[in-house]
């Protein structure tokens, strides 16, 4: 069964006088989409310690049997969303987006190639923890 990944992407605009005042539709769907974020866990790096990662909707097993993550990095340099693909029978994982924004990580779709783990980083935690979550 796949399960998808809610990210909001979508924006309605609409035009508006320069001297309006009032909240336009566009402003207004945007920070109605910012509230519906959802984190469904959280998990530490000890490589980053300083940082504090979370994870932002559900992890799934995509239609190509991977399982696939995205996380939101909150640390000294500022805050960060990266959707990551793992192979948890292989153990290896590949990114699919990095973004200062979650609505720039939902508009990427990296196509790189799956890599060995570096035990300790981010990405085996994060890797480690979707393939527990998905029971892989």
């Amino acid at each position: 069964m796949m399960k998808k990944i809610l990210m909001p992407i979508s924006l309605t605009l609409i035009a508006c006088s320069p001297n309006s005042n009032q909240e336009t539709i566009a402003e207004k769907s945007q920070r109605v989409e910012k509230d519906k974020i959802t984190y469904t866990g959280s998990f530490s790096v000890p490589a980053d310690a300083r940082a504090k990662y979370v994870v932002v909707g559900e992890v799934v097993v995509n239609a190509k049997g991977y399982a696939a993550i995205t996380t939101e990095r909150q640390g000294p340099s500022g805050t960060s969303y990266t959707t990551r693909e793992v192979d948890c029978s292989r153990m290896l994982v590949r990114y699919t987006a990095d973004a200062d924004t979650l609505e720039e990580a939902s508009l990427q779709n990296f196509d790189s190639e799956f890599g060995p783990l570096v035990a300790g980083s981010s990405t085996d935690t994060a890797a480690r923890y979707a393939c527990n979550i998905v029971g892989k």
